[in-house]
């Protein structure tokens, strides 16, 4: 999501904030999409440190915002942050709790997953101007939350929501030899998983991070440029977080609840995110299939108006300044998807 800038755990100066991917370009469009709004209601599904939310305030100061975030602790952190910038920050609700539209400029926390967003929104008759996705987790996640997404002594945790029961290590710890393959393979693409895999079984029970990853090293011949673990750690946090499948429900869903000309915005970091998004905008974008009347399946003429348009025919990437500012930001895509007429309309 965003880079940090400090390892302290507890440290909340200017200098430990993460900072966000990718912010030209979504305020330029943020800008261009809720030009016409006087007050456009943007929902932000990974708030994180809330670096994109007060940057969209100040560019759209009439904006109404709702902040999701399924880290309980982030959103502790953001609201802390937002209050000290002048901000009027409503106290958490549950994704499931209707929604009171916050006051022009304000800010309402939401305690769930951007999956719920639809549903969410839905329940409480509002439509969005602006959704933003920032997937994956924050460098907070890896540096400073102590829950074994780093290479360290930390237990091995990795849940994002501490209301999800199974922990990082509860499940290797458990799980046969072929499922651990299998994910590590899917999420990681790892090369190696079989034997990563098998090695993990081999040295079970699992406690640490640092165990985990010196696993992994010896497996791998010497001379990598990353961290022999990478793939791994990265395929076990997107499965102990149902990463994919959160992705996918919220792919199918968020359009439904965009306002006319209003946009889904989603910044994605490896392949495995990237190519569903992808691939739904351009589903939502193209020609639909319908039948005729012998039954045919027949496309759409391309002059008939679609529900949606793609903003970014090319995903757009971070330039080589912000690259040097920010190396995280190195691997950002930007996908924005725009809704152009009503669902009765189509």
């Amino acid at each position: 999501m965003e880079q940090e800038t400090n390892t302290s755990p507890d440290s909340e100066r200017a200098a430990d904030w993460h900072i966000p991917v990718l912010l030209e370009p979504i305020l330029e469009h943020a800008r261009q999409v809720c030009e016409q709004k006087s007050a456009p209601l943007l929902v932000d599904g990974t708030l994180g440190d809330g670096g994109h939310c007060m940057a969209l305030l100040r560019a759209l100061p009439g904006a109404r915002y709702i902040g999701f975030d399924q880290d309980a602790h982030m959103l502790e952190r953001a609201g802390r942050r937002l209050m000290a910038a002048g901000l009027a920050v409503r106290a958490p609700i549950r994704a499931t709790d209707r929604i009171a539209l916050p006051e022009p400029g304000g800010v309402q926390l939401v305690h769930g997953r951007f999956d719920s967003i639809s549903t969410c929104l839905s329940v409480s008759n509002l439509a969005a101007d602006w959704v933003l996705l920032d997937l994956g987790v924050s460098m907070f996640h890896f540096r400073s939350a102590g829950r074994g997404f780093s290479y360290t002594d930390e237990k091995l945790d990795m849940r994002l929501d501490f209301a999800r029961n199974e922990t990082a290590a509860q499940w290797l710890n458990s799980a046969n030899q072929t499922e651990i393959e299998r994910v590590i393979r899917e999420y990681g693409e790892e090369r190696f998983a079989g034997r990563i895999a098998r090695r993990i079984c081999e040295h079970r029970p699992l406690e640490s991070a640092r165990q985990l990853a010196d696993i992994v090293r010896r497996v791998y011949p010497p001379g990598q440029r990353l961290h022999p673990a990478t793939r791994t750690f990265q395929a076990i946090r997107i499965h102990i977080n149902d990463e994919m499948s959160v992705l996918q429900k919220a792919l199918g869903s968020i359009p439904d609840i965009l306002a006319v000309n209003g946009a889904l915005a989603v910044i994605s970091f490896h392949s495995l995110e990237d190519r569903p998004v992808k691939q739904v905008f351009r589903q939502l974008a193209g020609p639909r299939q319908h039948r005729n009347k012998y039954g045919r399946e027949e496309q759409e003429s391309r002059s008939e108006r679609r529900p949606f348009e793609i903003l970014t025919p090319a995903p757009i990437l971070p330039d080589a300044a912000e690259c040097g500012r920010n190396p995280a930001a190195r691997s950002a895509k930007l996908r924005i998807l725009r809704r152009l007429i009503d669902n009765n309309n189509t």
